[in-house]
């Protein structure tokens, strides 16, 4: 118990409120930062003091449908775009191999312009894939032609392509993997975001 006293009081002294609920744990009530001592409090915890409620954010969909594309090869682009900054979206469309970035593409292009045009929105660059999947489209069976008078059968495929895309920040992504030596940089800033307290620069 005097050691839980002794480390009490020497974060008392550094500015930390110390409560005590029972004997055994103590839990810390709030922490010192500089940058909140120098600037104050931020817009949005004064409107939350005030109980201001904020507007939802715009909701911009659009799809395309009956793409001449199987939807497994479909949604491995649809994925990769998931919760990225619309140009960033965009870019990584352009640069991908894959015969499905180009659809992506187009529509996420199609989108951004519908969102100035329609709903208002200033900058069509302050926006984020929210919502990015894809639809089973109708599977079509037809003759595979052999030789020596032969037959088979074939399918084609076709797929529906939904996103949705919200004006402001993109949130952190749901990385599954655990492993952060394997995540690249910006997975890494999405999946184990960087909270300086006692700093005055953060990103």
């Amino acid at each position: 118990m005097n050691i839980v006293r002794h480390a009490a009081l020497s974060l008392s002294r550094r500015g930390y409120q110390v409560c005590f609920p029972c004997q055994h744990q103590f839990v810390l009530a709030s922490y010192f930062s500089v940058t909140r001592n120098k600037l104050g409090k931020s817009e949005v915890e004064i409107q939350k003091e005030q109980g201001i409620p904020q507007p939802p954010p715009i909701e911009i969909p659009h799809c395309r449908r009956d793409v001449r594309i199987g939807p497994k090869k479909m949604t491995l682009v649809a994925n990769l775009v998931s919760r990225m900054p619309i140009q960033e979206a965009i870019t990584q469309c352009e640069f991908s191999p894959k015969g499905a970035a180009e659809v992506v593409k187009e529509v996420l292009e199609e989108a951004q312009e519908i969102a100035v045009k329609r709903y208002g929105v200033e900058d069509k660059n302050n926006l984020y894939v929210d919502q990015s999947h894809v639809g089973r489209g109708q599977h079509l069976k037809r003759i595979k032609f052999h030789g020596r008078g032969r037959f088979g059968k074939m399918k084609r495929y076709y797929c529906h392509y939904f996103c949705v895309l919200k004006e402001g920040v993109p949130p952190g992504k749901n990385i599954s993997r655990q492993n952060r030596r394997r995540l690249s940089e910006l997975e890494q800033k999405l999946r184990y975001p960087k909270t300086i307290k006692n700093s005055l620069s953060w990103w």
